[in-house]
């Protein structure tokens, strides 16, 4: 059973890679496609942490945590950008109507996990409770 996160980031990367190849195209009116893959995003990237077992050095200095913190970002910058030749190829090897269904899957992910975040949101409490 895949986790909202999967969710999520399946979601992310399939967008990425239909925006992509919505601009490689360069198609000038706005397709499904793009439509479904063009929202900006509203969530914040997650804040970037120190591994196991780094984190647990208890003689890091601050100056050494900020290098680790700013390490783990460039990599995940070239990740993303691995991720994003790897479906600009993917999409490459598509025919227009299964970009198009790809989109489809796209914009109905999109929606179940905005959906999902209302009720989550909804059922929230208005304040935290206090310890």
């Amino acid at each position: 059973m895949f986790s909202k996160i999967n969710i999520s980031f399946a979601t992310l990367a399939a967008s990425t890679v239909l925006v992509a190849m919505v601009v490689a195209q360069n198609e000038p009116a706005a397709t499904p496609l793009e439509v479904a893959t063009t929202k900006p995003s509203t969530r914040a990237a997650p804040p970037v942490r120190i591994p196991f077992p780094y984190q647990r050095i208890e003689s890091l200095t601050k100056e050494q945590k900020e290098q680790i913190v700013e390490i783990r970002r460039g990599i995940a910058r070239e990740l993303e950008a691995i991720r994003a030749k790897e479906r600009e190829a993917i999409l490459a090897v598509l025919t227009p109507e299964q970009r198009e269904e790809a989109a489809k899957l796209v914009a109905a992910a999109q929606e179940r996990e905005a959906s999902e975040r209302a009720a989550r949101e909804a059922t929230r409490p208005a304040t935290r409770p206090t310890k």
